[in-house]
């Protein structure tokens, strides 16, 4: 029966930040794209961007899927789901 809830809490996650995600798919590639330059220089540049963009993109998809549903007051309510209890074992 968990398994299901966390289906669908992931799915609903996607959908609500979708257009944040797809628009970071093109950034992502254009900043890897520019590894086959060649240059050690553009190179370590690159990397540099590639994790800015990772850990900003996570960071305000965790943030906005936070203050989305405390502004909707549903946080309490997925708290409250029993979805731990399959993953722990018990």
């Amino acid at each position: 029966m968990n398994a299901p809830v966390v289906r669908r809490l992931i799915l609903k996650d996607w959908y609500l930040n979708r257009w944040m995600i797809f628009g970071t798919i093109p950034a992502g590639l254009i900043v890897m794209g520019l590894t086959l330059t060649g240059n050690k220089t553009v190179f370590l540049v690159v990397i540099v961007l590639l994790t800015m963009i990772v850990t900003g993109v996570g960071a305000q998809l965790a943030v906005a899927s936070i203050l989305n549903e405390r502004k909707e007051q549903t946080l309490a309510f997925i708290m409250s789901l029993p979805v731990l209890e399959r993953i722990c074992g018990s």
